[in-house]
């Protein structure tokens, strides 16, 4: 036990030294735990050498870490996330394994071993891809929910991999069906008991603060018990355990009381990975993970381009989303690592896919943060991707190409559509342009005049008739695209208020500097707004039914009072 508390006490120090140094570098953290596991393991200074503690907490790890994806994966998002990002999440995997398949037999492999490490290169770090585009603000963007969709399809197909691994080393298909049958027959009874045991259980537990924290614990240990009694992975049952909490209303407490934990012994399985890590693997190997590294780098994005732009999506979209899957995942360590304790694959792949980790995680986060610089200075060559476009038809509804409309709204999401219904209401002539396949679609078929087209494309605005246009309302979230955009609409008329959109107080200052008259910052708006209802609701309660009722019908509910 003293010595177990030892070794947890030293990987914890390293841990947090490392990654203090990669925040100062500001590198992700994941990569400084599995530096600190090189240093304190048995290739590195052995200060932690016990097979059984590597044992022990990589488990913890990877069961809490999956508790905590499968609490975030609510079936809902699945549902709502569109076509796109479910045929290309398929399209994808299915794409870079046989890619990868083909890739690694050139590059030496034998045709099992090529099998299981082509499945580690098709998926793509959830973890990770979240975290950079919540700090860019950019979940809500086209490209955002796109690539999310991609990756959380990409992380069932993980948990459906895995399990066809559970259960033996003996790659049968009688071995792999009954294994697969198992875990789809504990998947399905997860999502009755989240449907109708769970809510019923947690509805008196959700009463305490701290029995909810214990008994979701509980819940998470449970689930890894019957994994283990029908032969699966302990991983597995925590993840179908998150996955039978997470419609509950109150997975949002379950995940903020139980993420800590998550993170403690998340920290503690990547230290325990790096710990595996034999450099004499790695350098024997050094030009096979370049090759597979830049094929993740390299092959994924085109892959993923590629299909995109076949269902008609610009190239800036396509590009953005596609750079996001640029890296392995979380799910290619546990999964390579679990296929290895199998006896599936030898100890040496642990290495490879470790430092490929390593590598495209720290290159594709330079290539989420820098996406745009990089998609200007590729523009010319990415363009060409859109003559794969299935969809040949002209993406538009101009019923007079000469008309100068009193508003042009570039991008009609949620704020560009809210100002389309109240352009309609006051009669203004209204022109809309978006580069979304689907939007553009739904205002053709409601004679909304509209073009099919990219913010950055210039020549597609000089098209537009912008003598007599009062207004340019822009919600489009990237601030070196609006600052092109302004200086561009400025050329064509210089008397046209712009209202442009802004997530961030420098960009917005940006955006003044370069003549735009007024910054939308939603945040601000609302804060101020809320600040403002506040103020009137103090003295008079009933102002807030009526601002209520007002919204409901705003968002197109019936409100009974």
């Amino acid at each position: 036990m003293n010595n177990l508390i030892t070794d947890l006490g030293i990987i914890v120090i390293i841990a947090t030294v490392c990654a203090i140094f990669a925040k100062f570098l500001k590198q992700p953290l994941l990569l400084s735990y599995i530096l600190a596991g090189v240093i304190i393991g048995p290739f590195g200074l052995r200060l932690v050498t016990s097979a059984d503690t590597i044992n022990v907490v990589s488990e913890l790890g990877i069961a809490f870490l999956l508790f905590i994806v499968g609490l975030e994966l609510d079936i809902n998002k699945i549902k709502n996330m569109g076509a796109i990002s479910i045929i290309a999440g398929i399209g994808q995997v299915v794409f870079t394994f046989f890619a990868g398949y083909v890739f690694t037999q050139w590059v030496g492999f034998a045709a099992a071993q090529s099998v299981y490490l082509s499945i580690a290169l098709t998926l793509s770090s959830t973890v990770i891809v979240v975290k950079l585009y919540e700090d860019k603000s950019q979940l809500d963007t086209l490209h955002g929910r796109v690539a999310l969709g991609i990756l959380l399809v990409q992380d069932f197909l993980a948990i459906i991999s895995m399990a066809m691994l559970s259960g033996s080393a003996d790659f049968s298909i009688p071995v792999v069906m009954t294994a697969l049958l198992k875990g789809l027959g504990f998947f399905i009874v997860s999502l009755l008991l989240g449907q109708f045991i769970v809510p019923l259980i947690f509805k008196f537990i959700a009463s305490s603060q701290e029995l909810l924290f214990i008994s979701s614990v509980a819940w998470c240990f449970l689930f890894g018990i019957i994994a283990g009694w029908l032969e699966l992975s302990v991983a597995i049952g925590a993840f179908l355990a998150g996955i039978s909490l997470a419609s509950l209303p109150y997975s949002f407490d379950i995940i903020n009381k139980t993420r800590s934990l998550r993170d403690f012994f998340a920290t503690i399985f990547f230290v325990a990975l790096g710990m595996q890590l034999g450099f004499m693997h790695i350098t024997e190997y050094a030009s096979t993970i370049i090759w597979l590294s830049l094929f993740v780098l390299v092959g994924n994005p085109l892959i993923v381009m590629i299909l995109m732009s076949l269902f008609g999506f610009k190239s800036s979209t396509s590009f953005l989303t596609s750079i996001a899957i640029a890296q392995v995942s979380e799910f290619s360590l546990v999964y390579i690592l679990f296929a290895y304790k199998l006896g599936l694959v030898p100890h040496f792949f642990v290495s490879i896919i470790a430092v490929i980790a390593v590598i495209t995680f720290t290159l594709s986060s330079y290539m989420i943060t820098y996406g745009e610089v990089l998609y200007y200075k590729l523009q010319k060559f990415l363009k060409l991707f859109e003559w794969l476009s299935l969809r040949k038809v002209e993406f538009s509804y101009i019923p007079d190409v000469k008309k100068s409309y009193d508003i042009v709204i570039i991008g009609c999401n949620r704020v560009g559509n809210t100002v389309l219904h109240k352009a309609n209401n006051l009669r203004k002539s209204v022109l809309v342009v978006d580069y979304h396949p689907e939007i553009i679609t739904h205002l053709m078929h409601d004679k909304v005049p509209c073009i099919y087209g990219d913010a950055n494309d210039m020549a597609l605005l000089s098209k537009i008739n912008f003598k007599s246009t009062k207004f340019v309302i822009s919600t489009v979230p990237e601030p070196r695209t609006n600052i092109l955009l302004a200086k561009k609409i400025r050329q064509l008329n210089r008397r046209i208020v712009l209202f442009f959109t802004s997530d961030q107080h420098d960009d917005a200052i940006e955006l003044y500097k370069a003549g735009v008259d007024y910054v939308i910052m939603p945040h601000h708006l609302g804060g101020q707004y809320v600040a403002s209802l506040l103020e009137a609701v103090l003295p008079n309660r009933k102002i807030l039914a009526k601002v209520k009722k007002e919204q409901f019908e705003d968002i197109g509910f019936e409100m009974k009072i």
